[in-house]
């Protein structure tokens, strides 16, 4: 159950002070600082944690949505025409290798057709070049009709090679290759159509039992490691961003993934006067998926400073005096009020700098702000 604050006013603060006899070292309001004995501090609930100090803090929280990088994106298609006789993978994650689909092709054929041919000239001059190495060697063939031969083989190799990979860029399941390179006789016309890498299948655009042509599109595949997120940014706050600026991704099932600004383009909307920001984010489990709405948060450096600290706080720790933020810092009895400039708040989080770092080890009070709020505003009645 949430604890209610209490509100003590300061004439109530005063009447604690005599009746406890208070020792106040009543000092210029100029100097924000008083004193309260450490066992009285004790009867008004005063705590002190800390100061913390991080390197950034985060921004306003934005809106963005999670997409497939474009040099991401694969259009899988065919490349030869044929009759689709099965279907695997057609939606949903894909690994690189993973069959999509099956066609059978005549054009399959007719290339198994042109390389037993060449694989024949291959053998030719394989048993060639094997035979004038033995004729050279009693000198019945000379080192240049060697030489030729040696050419020969060279030149039939290459061929071989080639229309073996171009089996294999086919479609032609490699062992398949292997059988027909072994029996020398046409195996199936039956190409497999597979996944180029990690990713996700959408956009299926063909049917069991369709005829499809050379070239036509069968489906889209996306990877999603990494994934990119768009955020639309007001203009303005566009000038505090950098590419390489760390980003802080949250959504409902997980708040602890870091991603990094890719691109921040030159073009504005005009309707909404904001900045297509483009966001890289490392996604090895999946944990995004294309189309998911997330909340990102730049993590920031002070503005138009160099060097300056950067401390974290609960929230409760800030006050008010002279119309002007402050913290308290206690050391043993002295407390003194010191302001600061407010960064951003984050759920139970303040962020701030001061003109001058704090001292190492630092107690910052972090309840009861308020009485004591109200004992240096006693202190400048009580001095007037």
């Amino acid at each position: 159950m949430k604890a209610t604050q209490l509100y003590v006013p300061t004439s109530f603060i005063k009447s604690l002070i005599v009746g406890f006899s208070l020792a106040l070292c009543s000092q210029a309001f100029a100097t924000q600082t008083i004193e309260i004995a450490t066992d009285k501090q004790q009867h008004l609930g005063i705590k002190s944690s800390p100061a913390v100090t991080v390197e950034t803090y985060p921004s306003r929280v934005y809106s963005g949505i999670s997409m497939i990088p474009l040099d991401q994106a694969y259009l899988i298609s065919t490349p030869l025409s044929g009759l689709v006789t099965e279907l695997h993978h057609f939606h949903g994650t894909a690994k690189k290798g993973d069959v999509i689909a099956y066609l059978e092709s005549p054009a399959l054929l007719t290339a198994q057709k042109d390389f037993l041919n060449t694989l024949s000239d291959f053998n030719n001059a394989k048993y060639n070049l094997e035979r004038a190495e033995k004729l050279m060697k009693t000198g019945v063939v000379s080192t240049k009709s060697f030489q030729s031969t040696k050419a020969k083989y060279s030149k039939a190799f290459q061929i071989k090679r080639q229309q073996q990979q171009d089996l294999a860029l086919l479609g032609m399941a490699p062992n398949a290759i292997e059988k027909l390179i072994e029996t020398q006789r046409l195996q199936p016309a039956v190409l497999q159509i597979t996944a180029p890498a990690d990713g996700e299948l959408f956009d299926l655009q063909i049917k069991l039992g369709q005829r499809i042509s050379a070239n036509q599109a069968i489906v889209s595949l996306g990877t999603t490691d990494p994934i990119v997120i768009e955020v639309p940014v007001p203009i303005m706050q566009t000038a505090e961003l950098f590419s390489g600026q760390a980003v802080k991704i949250r959504n409902t099932t997980f708040n602890n993934l870091t991603g990094k600004i890719e691109l921040i383009p030159n073009t504005v909307d005009p309707i909404t006067q904001t900045v297509m920001v483009h966001i890289e984010a490392p996604n090895p489990n999946h944990q995004l998926t294309p189309g998911q709405q997330v909340r990102v948060q730049f993590l920031m450096n002070p503005p138009n400073t160099s060097g300056q600290a950067i401390y974290q706080a609960p929230r409760n720790v800030i006050a008010q005096l002279n119309q002007s933020p402050v913290i308290f810092i206690k050391k043993n009895a002295q407390i003194e009020a010191i302001p600061i400039q407010i960064l951003n708040f984050f759920e139970d989080k303040l962020y701030f700098t001061t003109d001058k770092p704090l001292a190492p080890g630092s107690q910052l009070i972090i309840t009861s702000t308020s009485a004591v709020k109200a004992l240096f505003e006693g202190d400048v009645e009580g001095g007037e």
